[in-house]
């Protein structure tokens, strides 16, 4: 049985610090993938957002707003690269 979803107001820093880890991972792996394609552009905006989120998460513990609003933006990044660049191409 799966916990129930939690705001990251609810989450517990280190909680928090996974969630983050795993989005910018992504991000990195998928910005890596678009460069292969030669698809610079999408790159960018990968290693991009993957830098905002970092950043925004060192700097608000409290204020989250920023954060929560990167990690959905990132998400649907993620969600835009899983279309175009499957992840079973992942090296």
């Amino acid at each position: 049985m799966q916990d129930e979803p939690k705001t990251l107001y609810a989450m517990t820093v280190s909680e928090r610090v996974n969630l983050i880890t795993t989005v910018v991972s992504s991000l990195e792996v998928y910005g890596r993938i678009a460069k292969d394609a030669g698809d610079f552009q999408s790159e960018k905006n990968s290693l991009f957002v993957a830098g905002s989120l970092k950043a925004s998460a060192l700097r608000s513990r409290t204020d989250l707003r920023a954060t929560e609003l990167l990690l959905e933006h990132a998400i649907t990044l993620i969600q835009s690269f899983t279309k175009r660049f499957p992840l079973a191409d992942a090296r």
